[in-house]
């Protein structure tokens, strides 16, 4: 799957460079960058905020060339059916760094591939942003809630088909 979105790609983006040392950031770019295809580019990001005038900037006339990308969604036996998701609704919390916990708990479950979502936390105007993949979760308040936004939390569960999506949803409300 990994070479058939490479070559798809009008832009790779390597996120999270700011938790890699120098060597690693080159030897994954170098990976990517011998597998793209023509003027396709890799860049890196942090959060993944990309400067827009090199996403816009791109004239990458995507449409002029549907035909010369052969992808592994052609093939009829190609499905995304061995996975699930769930939505959990979190009230507000008090404390940002319960729901990190909670959310590391729950990742350590069987099946259990990512979660992701924002949270309302009690006393602070900045939505709370949490995602978490393997052993490694993620953290922050990212923006101001609009004044008439309501302040719903949720988290995305993605998981392997047939994971036990009660007792995930158990360890991240309770």
């Amino acid at each position: 799957m990994f070479n058939d979105q490479l070559t798809c790609a009008d832009l790779v983006v390597v996120n999270k460079v700011d938790i890699m040392i120098k060597t690693e950031i080159a030897e994954v770019l170098d990976l990517i960058n011998r597998q793209l295809r023509g003027p396709v580019e890799a860049v890196t990001a942090i959060k993944g905020k990309i400067d827009p005038d090199i996403v816009l900037g791109m004239k990458a006339a995507v449409e002029d060339n549907l035909s010369g990308r052969p992808s592994i969604h052609d093939d009829d036996e190609h499905e995304h059916d061995d996975f699930e998701t769930i939505t959990i609704n979190i009230d507000s919390i008090d404390v940002a760094e319960n729901i990190v916990s909670r959310v590391e708990d729950a990742l350590q479950h069987s099946g259990v591939l990512r979660i992701k979502g924002v949270i309302p936390v009690s006393g602070k105007a900045a939505r709370y942003v949490i995602q978490g993949v393997g052993a490694r979760v993620d953290s922050y308040f990212d923006r101001l809630w609009e004044r008439d936004e309501k302040r719903v939390g949720q988290l995305v569960v993605i998981g392997l088909r047939g994971f036990d999506a009660s007792s995930v949803q158990k360890r991240l409300t309770s």
